[in-house]
Order: structure tokens, then sequence, then C-alpha cells
């Protein structure tokens, strides 16, 4: 895994807290976009096992 960048800019560390505000106040909203992610990877590999990749 690799080491999470440090925060450079006042911008950078706005951005961070109301991502974060954003999923307390929306959690089920955020366990949709991860299932979702998950979908999407594990179709990607499907179709690249059978050597059919996506356009």
């Amino acid at each position: 895994m690799s080491a999470k960048k440090p925060l450079q800019t006042i911008g950078d560390v706005l951005r961070r807290d109301a991502k974060r505000r954003w999923r307390k106040a929306n959690p089920d909203k955020c366990r949709a976009y991860y299932q979702a992610a998950k979908v999407r990877q594990w179709e990607a590999e499907q179709a690249a096992k059978q050597g059919s990749l996506p356009v």
C-alpha cells in the first residue's frame, strides 16, 4: 500500500475535512459508492481474465 501524501496547502486540508464531513453525514451513500466500485473492479478483472477488455 502506498504512503499517504502529506497535506500541502490549506485547500488540501479544507477538501479533506469537507470529504470527512460528507462521509459522516451520508454513510449510506458512502457504502453504495464503495460497493459499486468493488463491482466495477470485479467486472474488469473478469473481463481481463477472459481476454475481452472493455473499450
